[in-house]
C-alpha cells in the first residue's frame, strides 16, 4: 500500500535549480510533467498543478500545490501519475495500461494516450468481463503467475465515448486539468476488485483499420512493445533501466505479446470484443469428467 502524500502549504511554483532530466509532453507538446532530482530524490512537476517530492526508495511523498489546486485534481494526481513512479522506485513492475477480467484470468490493453484503452476497458466492463484497473497496470509475480493488480474503480474518456457507451451515467467529480469525465464503476460498469493471472497483453495500434486485426508480437519486438508501456522513474539510471529490462522480458517470456488494430467505430466494439476472447480462447473448453 501506498500512503496519501504529506500536503504542504500551497505555494506558486518557483524555478527548479536544475534542469528537468525527463520531460512528459501532450501530443500538442505541451509540458505535463517534468522530472528533476532533490538532495534525497525526485521533484515531480506539474506545471502549473503541484510539485510531489518522493525519496529514492519510494517509500513517502510530500505534495505542495498551488493556491488554485483543488483537492480532487490533487489527489487524482497522486493517485494516476506519482503512485506508479513510487511503485517505479521499489521496484515493482508498472504499465501504462488497461485490464480486464475475462473468465478466472485478465487480459490487459496497451499503448499511448488516445488508442482507446479506456474504451475498450469499459466496453468489456458493460459486456459482463469486469475491468480491473483503466489506466495503470501493476504486475506481479504469484507462484507460477504472473498476476494483474486491480486498482482504482474509475474510468476515464473523452465525451464521444462515454456518451456511446453510457449515455448519461454519473460522472465522479471533474479533474481540472482535462477534459476526459471519469466514471466510477456502478452496477452496470463492472469492477474487478481481486488480482488475476494475465493471460495476455494486447498492443493497441492507430485504428487506421476497417475490421479488427490481431497479430502475434515475438522476441524483440515484443519487448520493445511492452518496454515503451513501462513506467521508470529515472530514466538515466542505467541499473535500473537495466533491472526493469531483466524483469519486463521475463514477463515476455510468460504473457503472449498481441499487436491489435482497432477501427475508429463504436459499432465496431462486439466484434473486436469477440476478436481479442476467441484469440485467448475464451471461453475455455469444459472437459467432460471420465465415466
Amino acid at each position: 500500500m501506498t500512503e496519501a502524500p504529506a500536503v504542504m502549504p500551497p505555494r506558486v511554483q518557483q524555478p527548479l535549480a536544475d534542469h528537468p532530466f525527463n520531460r512528459w509532453s501532450f501530443e500538442s507538446e505541451v509540458h505535463w510533467l517534468l522530472f528533476h532530482r532533490s538532495t534525497d530524490g525526485y521533484i515531480l512537476r506539474f506545471p502549473d498543478l503541484a510539485d510531489f517530492e518522493i525519496g529514492k526508495d519510494g517509500a513517502k511523498a510530500l505534495c505542495w500545490p498551488d493556491p488554485s489546486l483543488d483537492d480532487v485534481t490533487r489527489d487524482h494526481l497522486f493517485l494516476n501519475q506519482v503512485i506508479p513512479m513510487m511503485l517505479s522506485a521499489r521496484g515493482e513492475l508498472v504499465f501504462h495500461a488497461s485490464a480486464v477480467e475475462t473468465g478466472d484470468e485478465a487480459i490487459a490493453f496497451m499503448g499511448p494516450s488516445g488508442r482507446g484503452k479506456s474504451t475498450l476497458a469499459a466496453s468489456f466492463a458493460l459486456s459482463g468481463h469486469p475491468f480491473l484497473t483503466d489506466d495503470t497496470l501493476v504486475v506481479k509475480r504469484s507462484g507460477e503467475h504472473l498476476v494483474a493488480l486491480p486498482s482504482h474503480p474509475s474510468v476515464r474518456m473523452w465525451d464521444d465515448s462515454r456518451t456511446a457507451l453510457l449515455g448519461n451515467a454519473p460522472l465522479a467529480p471533474p479533474v481540472s486539468y482535462t477534459d476526459k469525465a471519469r466514471m466510477l464503476a456502478v452496477e452496470a460498469l463492472l469492477h474487478c476488485d481481486a488480482p488475476r493471472p494475465l493471460r495476455a497483453a494486447f498492443f493497441l495500434g492507430e485504428a487506421e483499420v476497417e475490421i479488427a486485426t490481431i497479430k502475434d508480437l515475438r522476441g524483440g519486438e515484443a519487448l520493445a512493445a511492452w518496454m515503451r508501456n513501462v513506467f521508470v522513474l529515472d530514466i538515466e539510471d542505467r541499473a535500473l533501466v537495466r533491472r526493469v529490462l531483466d524483469r519486463v522480458a521475463d514477463v515476455v517470456e510468460a504473457v503472449p505479446s498481441i499487436a491489435l488494430d482497432l477501427p475508429r467505430d463504436y459499432a465496431a466494439l462486439p466484434a473486436a470484443r469477440e476478436a481479442i476472447l476467441r484469440r485467448v480462447g475464451f471461453p475455455r473448453p469444459v472437459l467432460e469428467e471420465a465415466t
